[in-house]
C-alpha cells in the first residue's frame, strides 16, 4: 500500500519579454544603424520614446559612455 502525497498548489504565472533586434549583437552599444531598426517601432513604448536623431550621432558608441539619456 502507498502513502499518496498531500497536494501541493503552486501559484504558476506566465512571464513574457519582448527583447528588439539589435544590429550589433547586444554588446552595450547604440545600434549602428538606428533609424532602419524597424523591430523597435513594433512595440509602443520603445517607438514612441525613439529619438532617431539623437541615436544617429551616436550610433556605435558605449551605453556606458553616454550622459543623459539612454536610447529606447
Amino acid at each position: 500500500m502507498t502513502k499518496s502525497s498531500p497536494a501541493v498548489s503552486y501559484l504558476l504565472r506566465h512571464i513574457s519579454i519582448r527583447v528588439p533586434w539589435h544590429d550589433d549583437g547586444w554588446q552595450g552599444t547604440i545600434c549602428k544603424a538606428p533609424k532602419l531598426n524597424g523591430d523597435c517601432l513594433k512595440l509602443p513604448r520603445i517607438s514612441e520614446a525613439r529619438q532617431d536623431h539623437a541615436e544617429h550621432a551616436g550610433a556605435g558608441k558605449s551605453i556606458a559612455k553616454l550622459k543623459g539619456q539612454w536610447p529606447c
